[in-house]
């Protein structure tokens, strides 16, 4: 699902900026092939590590795909949105195209701490669900955060950006 969404995502992106469009065929065939390995038998998710223990298993590779697709989409999108607010004189679509470029480094930030709880179960003796699950969900209700003013504007933030 991280997957279908970014693809939306990124199309939303491409929409308001206007960038992007060569981009969205080669980021979908990426994350169909992601999609089909993240079903293969070896792969293990949700599992106990009892019921694979020496045999083949590829669950930090994919982790790490899933990773590296929803990174290309937010760097490519923080990047459409700082060429767009350099481009743009409305104080309001400045304001939008910030708060969306901080919901994406956001992203980047959940990400980062799932890439940490992952390393730590692989490399050490770790059950999971450490703290970097709960400073994950802290960069994601950032991302909330700052896409809901991003997009939805409030009236009281736009009455502030108008000042």
């Amino acid at each position: 699902m991280i997957i279908i969404a970014d693809i939306f995502l990124f199309v939303f992106a491409e929409v308001i900026t206007g960038r992007g469009k060569k981009t969205l065929i080669p980021l979908i065939i990426f994350g169909a092939v992601i999609v089909v390995v993240l079903f293969l038998p070896w792969n293990w998710w949700g599992t106990p590590i009892e019921d694979y223990a020496g045999q083949l298993n590829i669950r930090l590779y994919t982790t790490l795909s899933v990773i590296l697709f929803s990174y290309i989409i937010y760097i490519f999108i923080a990047g459409f949105c700082r060429k767009a607010r350099k481009q743009t004189e409305d104080a309001k679509a400045k304001a939008g195209l910030t708060f969306l470029f901080f919901s994406m480094i956001s992203m980047i930030g959940f990400f980062l701490m799932f890439i940490a709880d992952t390393l730590l179960i692989t490399f050490t003796d770790h059950p999971g669900y450490s703290e970097f699950i709960y400073i994950a969900w802290i960069f994601a209700i950032l991302f909330y955060i700052f896409t809901y003013l991003s997009l939805v504007m409030p009236k009281w933030l736009v009455e502030r950006i108008e000042k």
